[in-house]
């Protein structure tokens, strides 16, 4: 059986389009090409991170991702 490597998840957001939209536009994120392009995590909690992780950003006071880190979210 091949492996196949599909590390994406999505957001556990519920965040509207709209939304989704506005959040791009404020922090300056650009989608060229109009290709398919997953949803931010906009907060903290939008990810799929494990215990140990979450524990130590909320230890390192870290509000919420920055834009890069909003839209790179490659994590599983």
């Amino acid at each position: 059986m091949p492996f196949q490597k599909v590390f994406y998840k999505a957001g556990k957001s519920k965040k509207t389009k709209e939304e989704i939209e506005q959040y791009r536009r404020q922090e300056g994120i650009e989608i060229k090409d109009k290709i398919e392009v997953p949803n931010p995590f906009i907060d903290w909690s939008d990810t799929h991170f494990p215990d140990y992780i979450m524990k130590s950003i909320v230890e390192q006071n870290f509000a919420k991702p920055s834009p890069i880190q909003a839209q790179g979210n490659i994590y599983p």
